[in-house]
């Protein structure tokens, strides 16, 4: 058997077809996985070698990434997702980089209230990151979490469990169908939007093992945005705080291409203040609105 130091070079070399900016750093994350250990506590012993039944689990995962093109988060089971650890499992969405960017933003601008005591709605929660970030960060708010698949909703509830997050509803719903008859301070989402033409575009990972009914949508991706633009202000209520502070009600996930038309959409569900925001790669990447009814 090779020595940890030898395994992380021959291990880089093959991960960089798919990872070619980050095979060192994923290499040292699958070693640290299957011994247990932490990468500091590696480098530590790098002299020292693999049992056999690791090198069988290293070689079965490698087996998985290069053949099966199964997503390294399915197979190591989780992913950090801000101060949280989220539980993923084929097929419901893997929280990305992006999402966990913009997440970070509206949770600075909600801290900033003198009142936390939000009720949030997340839709199309799928693991549950969003909510469950937004419910950790604002301890006095109480978030409830929607998506149409049981799956999702039970992933969802599992981290809310891992997390020790009690203030969240997890409803199974179709977009606002099953909710309950209360009004919210913030409506948030990270709907499907890839439209057809884009999802032949997508890695081989994406497009086979994650589930197609949570990243696609129809009228080249916007149908489920519109969806739930049509119905959002009338779930929304008056909150002169975040007027005042110019801090959203409405904040929408998009891609890259949609902003102008996701914007548009917005000002004629009449919202105002809409804004389009870009990720960290300098792309389109989520709206945000407020509720442009009468606050009397």
């Amino acid at each position: 058997m090779m020595p940890i130091n030898q395994e992380v070079t021959a291990l880089s070399k093959k991960l960089t077809v798919l990872y070619p900016h980050a095979a060192s750093i994923i290499a040292w994350q699958l070693l640290s996985f299957i011994t247990g250990k932490s990468p500091v506590e590696l480098i530590a012993h790098t002299d020292l070698p693999l049992t056999v039944n690791q090198k069988t689990h290293l070689d079965t995962i490698m087996y998985q990434l290069l053949e099966e093109h199964k997503p390294l988060a399915y197979i190591i089971g989780s992913v950090p997702f801000l101060s949280l650890d989220i539980k993923v499992e084929p097929p419901i969405l893997i929280p990305r980089p992006e999402t966990e960017y913009w997440c970070s933003i509206i949770i600075e601008q909600l801290e900033e209230l003198p009142h936390k005591n939000l009720t949030i709605l997340d839709l199309c929660t799928g693991s549950g990151c969003i909510g469950l970030s937004l419910a950790h960060a604002l301890p006095k708010a109480h978030v409830y979490a929607v998506d149409q698949s049981v799956q999702a909703c039970n992933l969802a509830r599992v981290n809310a469990g891992l997390n020790g997050i009690a203030n969240m509803s997890i409803i199974q719903s179709d977009l606002f169908t099953n909710l309950p008859k209360i009004q919210f301070d913030l409506i948030v989402s990270n709907p499907p939007y890839i439209s057809a033409e884009e999802w032949l575009t997508l890695e081989e990972s994406v497009r086979s093992w994650e589930d197609p009914a949570a990243l696609l949508a129809e009228q080249e991706g916007l149908e489920l945005l519109k969806k739930i633009l049509d119905q959002s202000a009338v779930w929304l209520r008056c909150n002169k705080e975040m007027r005042k502070l110019l801090i959203p009600q409405l904040v929408l996930e998009i891609g890259h291409t949609q902003g102008e038309a996701v914007a548009a959409l917005c000002k004629n569900a009449g919202f105002k203040n809409v804004g389009i925001h870009k990720d960290l790669t300098g792309r389109d990447r989520f709206v945000t609105a407020q509720d442009g009814g009468s606050c009397e």
